[in-house]
């Protein structure tokens, strides 16, 4: 945003301040983003969650197969530590 302003120096300082502010704010796209995040269906996560679970059960079974391996089953987590 660009403009001028013909003021005192303080009342150019204060209106200085509250441009900067008003002008960089997260552009309107983060800002739609953010809000369908928060008031949207949380189907596509569930789903993407439960896809997550399926892959690290198999990772684990396929790892306890493996002669000498051991690793811990992680209850919250996708990583497989041996």
């Amino acid at each position: 945003m660009w403009g001028y302003l013909a003021a005192p120096k303080w009342i150019a300082d204060g209106c200085a301040k509250i441009q900067g502010q008003l002008t960089s704010a997260n552009c309107s796209i983060a800002q739609r983003a953010a809000l369908a995040a928060i008031t949207g269906s949380l189907a596509s996560t569930k789903a993407m969650a439960e896809e997550y679970r399926k892959r690290r059960d198999v990772v684990y079974t396929m790892l306890k197969e493996i002669p000498g391996i051991k690793s811990n089953y992680p209850a919250g987590s996708l990583l497989l530590f041996s």
